[in-house]
């Protein structure tokens, strides 16, 4: 700075600090403490969003002062995010309306986007706030397409007796998914909650990882919330399809490692709770989701599986086929897109048919907040009472 024994000139507050030592030197007074540090810019909290920023733009994180470094420490063992209450009335954290085009978007992407993709990875980018990669795409149309066959199910039932009261499409499906309950999901929720608290601090950031060391968590799984006595034949079904898409992951990994072990076996719901962990780790790492949302992933996946399978009606379901498709098909070779254009429209569709049919769901994935849809929702959320997270029946809000 510029100074004399008077004072000194400075063109930011920043430089105050040098020019005071500065002036105190010139008049004979040393600083009454040894100088700690620097000014430099400091981060105690770093997020790049997995972007791959220059060193001038992302600089290093450090350690901060006490007491802050012990809070930040305590903060760092939590996952995931935590969304602020907030009035949602003709407001929606997914979907908005630009003001200028006035073509609605999903999480940032335009629904003319969203239509050149497939309805399967729709689907995911809707919870997940982004798109699957080609490995998380088949482990996706393995876990939708478990559940889609809804043979001598309640809600199929449900469903087609609402049809044949003369009941719009709409309403007929709601009956289907009213019977999706909690109880429905509840081994699958509790073992998506244990699976983020076992990898929550192992340092696995990519869970297609399979060279990811897992023997940690292995050692300190409890087996009784993974296994089940019960043996079928739909996780050999499941863990066959996954084989034959090439799919990899970490988490699909650690539980056939627990189960040779010994104490059990795997069920599906199991199975299915591990590929939507899967699916949600990186945004759950990037504090993009939140952990109710993960623990509520393979509700959602049951609710489109559900609606998909009671588009169809009862006489065209059999305990091992639907459509006439038989169920280990379905998981192992078909996309949950040429799925559902079975279930709606009767023949697997060819490769013109199938990217019609994408765009068109592509469109229609959202409509935007605050229209009637929308609200539906929303009233639905707000009966159960939304300061309480884990009383929200995601099934209802689909009926809403």
């Amino acid at each position: 700075p510029v100074c004399s024994e008077k004072g000194a000139v400075v063109v930011n507050i920043a430089h105050i600090p040098d020019a005071m030592t500065a002036v105190m030197a010139k008049q004979g007074a040393k600083p009454d403490f040894d100088s700690v540090g620097d000014l430099s810019l400091k981060c105690w909290f770093s997020n790049s969003q997995g972007i791959n920023l220059p060193d001038y733009l992302n600089p290093p994180v450090v350690e901060a002062m006490s007491p802050y470094g012990e809070q930040i420490a305590g903060l760092g063992e939590q996952v995931g995010t935590v969304f602020p209450r907030q009035a949602m009335k003709d407001a929606s954290g997914a979907s908005m309306m630009d003001p200028k085009t006035q073509v609605t978007k999903i999480h940032g992407t335009s629904v003319l986007d969203a239509s050149t993709h497939s309805f399967e990875e729709n689907l995911v980018q809707s919870l997940i706030r982004e798109y699957p990669d080609e490995n998380g795409t088949a482990l996706a149309n393995v876990a939708l397409n478990t559940f889609v066959n809804q043979s001598g199910k309640v809600g199929l039932a449900a469903a087609d007796a609402s049809r044949e009261a003369g009941n719009s499409p709409n309403t007929a499906l709601s009956a289907a998914v009213a019977m999706v309950g909690p109880k429905q999901v509840e081994q699958a929720h509790t073992v998506t909650t244990a699976l983020v608290e076992l990898f929550k601090k192992s340092g696995l950031e990519d869970a297609a990882d399979v060279g990811f060391d897992f023997s940690a968590q292995l050692e300190a799984a409890d087996a009784r919330l993974f296994l089940t006595d019960y043996s079928g034949r739909c996780n050999v079904a499941m863990l066959a399809a996954i084989e034959a898409r090439g799919a990899k992951s970490v988490f699909i990994d650690f539980l056939k490692a627990l189960e040779q072990k010994g104490g059990g076996k795997l069920s599906c719901s199991v199975l299915v709770a591990a590929i939507t962990t899967h699916l949600a780790w990186k945004a759950l790492m990037r504090k993009r989701l939140s952990v109710t949302t993960v623990s509520n992933l393979p509700w959602h996946f049951r609710v489109f599986s559900t609606l998909i399978g009671s588009a169809a009606s009862a006489e065209n379901q059999e305990r091992h086929t639907f459509c006439g498709v038989a169920n280990k098909e379905f998981m192992s070779s078909w996309s949950f897109t040429e799925t559902a254009h079975l279930a709606l429209l009767g023949n697997r569709p060819n490769e013109e048919a199938l990217y019609a049919f994408s765009v068109l769901l592509g469109l229609i994935i959202t409509n935007g907040p605050g229209t009637i849809s929308a609200q539906g929702a929303k009233g639905a959320v707000s009966a159960d009472g939304p300061e309480v997270p884990e009383r929200i029946q995601v099934n209802k809000g689909y009926i809403g």
